[in-house]
């Protein structure tokens, strides 16, 4: 019986946009929970438990410093929870519980040594110290009647995006806080001010909404529907100057964006594209390969429950999405960033959140990543 050998097997990975007839040689037309990199092909490990048993059904997560003593804060829609070692510790607000919406989920940042939430619903979170002990507050000096959708840190200001000022949606405003000081929160949100560093700046050349943001080198990229923009630091009187990077990509939800080697990984509202922050420096990594099978497959009802994730150690980014008929992800687009091949991971059980960071000394598996 005759013979073929196939060089470079795990080059390109699955392809589902190209009748199999029609495929290279080291093209998959199909495969489940393959990894494909320099080496070929191999199967990807299933899960391990690293933490104890949660106290409530977490539905985000994120690592907080330090690297040999991770905390691990988790929330669902009402409260936030902290794992450190081997214990589960509730730092919800004493205020009270949270109003979270099923159509919204927490988000993270760290500035000055001092963690902040958002869930869009309620006043911004601070924890003050990254303690157990230490319970989340209303951020201070935040403008009590103001929300907003995506809430980052960029040097020493933290950046709003979104906003909701007394019940009026203003979906172009960008507002910065007043320069904060280590280890301390900004002392003002008083956009009015002449002796703060805080202003706000409407984003209104497109009319598609703001979404969320990402630091890139020295700017931060701002994230509308379809369209993404640069955010740069030049100092008073106008502090941040703004200019159009992609003129026709945006964000398809917050978390959907993410730092790899070469730049931001993003899914847009039909591609997923890598791009160096230059202006129009994007490009497809799944065009001709997954681009019109995942958005046939990403349940359209509750796509704001996609996020990505990084596997540094595997070099892989995962698109996380709910299938048809699913509410959380059950499937993933496992992208390698060395080798540009795509797998296709199932998730079971789906996954509300995933993120990556270290797992502390007590846990001895160097193939192990947060989830």
């Amino acid at each position: 019986m005759p013979r073929k050998t196939i060089e470079q097997i795990g080059s390109i990975g699955v392809v589902r946009d190209t009748p199999a007839h029609k495929l290279v040689d080291s093209a998959w037309s199909d495969a489940g929970n393959m990894r494909f990199d320099e080496k070929g092909a191999e199967a990807l490990v299933g899960n391990l438990s690293l933490f104890s048993a949660a106290s409530i059904t977490p539905l985000w997560i994120q690592h907080f410093p330090s690297i040999s003593n991770p905390h691990w804060v988790y929330g669902d829609l009402t409260s936030m929870w902290v794992f450190e070692g081997s214990t589960h510790t509730d730092i919800t607000r004493l205020s009270g519980a949270y109003a979270g919406l099923d159509a919204e989920r927490w988000q993270g940042t760290m500035l000055n040594g001092i963690g902040v939430f958002n869930n869009t619903v309620d006043i911004p979170q601070a924890w003050t110290v990254i303690a157990p002990g230490t319970d989340l507050v209303d951020l201070p000096n935040w403008t009590a009647t103001r929300r907003c959708k995506s809430l980052r840190s960029f040097k020493n200001f933290l950046v709003a995006l979104g906003m909701t000022d007394s019940g009026t949606f203003r979906p172009y405003r960008v507002v910065w806080s007043d320069s904060a000081d280590a280890g301390t929160v900004p002392g003002s949100w008083d956009t009015t001010d002449p002796a703060t560093d805080s202003r706000e700046f409407d984003l209104a050349e497109t009319s598609d909404f703001l979404v969320d943001q990402l630091i890139l080198g020295d700017i931060n990229i701002i994230y509308k529907e379809n369209s993404t923009w640069g955010m740069q630091f030049i100092g008073p009187p106008f502090y941040f100057r703004f200019w159009k990077i992609l003129s026709k990509s945006g964000l398809l939800h917050r978390d959907c964006v993410t730092n790899v080697p070469s730049g931001h990984l993003v899914v847009t509202q039909n591609d997923i594209i890598l791009h160096s922050g230059q202006i129009e420096s994007s490009r497809s990594i799944i065009d001709a390969k997954l681009r019109k099978w995942l958005f046939s497959a990403i349940d359209v009802g509750n796509f704001n429950n996609s996020f990505l994730v990084t596997n540094p150690l595997k070099n892989e980014v995962l698109f996380c999405f709910p299938e048809i008929g699913e509410t959380y992800a059950s499937l993933a687009i496992v992208w390698n960033w060395q080798d540009k091949s795509c797998g296709i991971r199932k998730l079971s059980p789906v996954t509300p959140f995933a993120a990556v960071g270290p797992l502390g000394s007590s846990i001895d598996d160097d193939e192990a990543w947060g989830v």
